[in-house]
């Protein structure tokens, strides 16, 4: 096949895409890739940068209109973190709002924002003393999505969280001795998904 053939191919597709449903639930699946910080509690201290991770994306949200719907999102990742031989878990619900702009084809770009909670837990890989940090976050995000049919979407979105711990700084002794966690943290994830209405 050729690069035009390619591209003429792909142009037909966006052309026959069907427009998404005005009203609605939809299910969505997926995976998501990204980066995770935890910030510098102060001089005293010092950062927990997790290195790029990877998870999964599952949500539910219900179409207002054509444009916008309400959505709950539930992400899971994992990642290495620049300690040796300890990792960190996490885990993010949010309620949001999405907005959809008007596209070409079945291609439909969209704003989304939301608030929720976070939940980090940062273990060495044999068990041990583990730490668990919760707090609020809020997601800002952007995306693209394409209608391949009246009830099949998908989204390619990029999303920030801004992460507000429960507690100023935590401790911790033994293997993390002298690490100081700051309330603020945040994380990137890039993440595509497939959405099914009902």
């Amino acid at each position: 096949m050729t690069l035009r053939s390619l591209f003429a191919s792909a142009a037909l597709l966006l052309a026959a895409a069907a427009p998404a449903r005005a009203e609605g639930w939809e299910l969505g699946v997926g995976v998501q890739g990204g980066w995770a910080t935890l910030e510098e509690a102060g001089s005293g201290g010092f950062a927990v940068d997790e290195q790029p991770g990877y998870g999964l994306a599952l949500g539910v949200s219900r179409r207002l209109s054509a444009a916008t719907s309400v959505e709950l999102e539930v992400l899971a990742g994992r990642h290495g973190t620049t300690l040796p031989d300890i990792n960190a878990a996490w885990s993010s619900g949010a309620l949001g709002l999405r907005y959809g702009f008007a596209g070409a084809g079945g291609l439909r770009p969209y704003l989304r924002g939301g608030v929720g909670g976070v939940n980090v837990r940062i273990a060495p890989e044999g068990g041990g003393e583990r730490l668990d940090l919760k707090g609020l976050c809020g997601v800002m995000g952007a995306g693209l999505r394409l209608a391949v049919t009246e009830r099949l979407q998908f989204d390619l979105e990029l999303a920030h969280r801004v992460v507000n711990y429960d507690d100023d700084s935590v401790v911790i002794e033994s293997v993390y001795t002298g690490t100081r966690i700051d309330k603020a943290g945040s994380f990137t994830t890039l993440a595509f998904v497939a959405r099914l209405g009902l």
